[in-house]
């Protein structure tokens, strides 16, 4: 019984040892190093991000709204890969630039009215209030 209680202590010790080290690796590793996530498009670097979720979530929105308020949406045909990798703090990092980068890949759509008269295209128009008082006026004017 009293080598187990031994054995026990000196199994303690060396667990709270080796719990003790990995804590001061991790704080060395944390102080000197920042979690960044390294992106890629098609392959071919881009630049680093902080903060993955943020410029994904922007990146989703240029997808549904576009630019403008004409854009339907917009087609990426290569989204941008995430790698976590560690960094030095001094390096900086270039959200806007990955995402120009992205938006430079992408292909809009717009939404727009066609007025036509027997199946021939006349004009176009935003919005389908333009759209609807063209298509008066020509009424009027017969």
């Amino acid at each position: 019984m009293k080598t187990l209680l031994i054995h026990l202590r000196k199994s303690i010790k060396l667990i709270s040892l080796v719990v003790i080290g990995l804590s001061i690796i991790i704080g060395a590793i944390a102080y000197i190093y920042k979690p960044t996530y390294s992106v890629s498009i098609n392959g071919e670097f881009v630049g680093y991000t902080k903060n993955k979720s943020k410029l994904q979530n922007d990146i989703n929105e240029y997808l549904e709204k576009g630019e403008g308020g004409l854009t339907a949406f917009v087609q990426i045909d290569a989204f941008p890969e995430y790698t976590l990798c560690l960094l030095n703090k001094n390096v900086e990092t270039n959200d806007e630039q990955i995402y120009e980068a992205v938006k430079k890949t992408g292909t809009p759509y717009y939404h727009y009215y066609a007025i036509a008269e027997e199946n021939e295209e006349k004009a176009y128009v935003a919005t389908f209030e333009e759209a609807e008082q063209v298509v008066n006026q020509l009424k009027e004017k017969k």
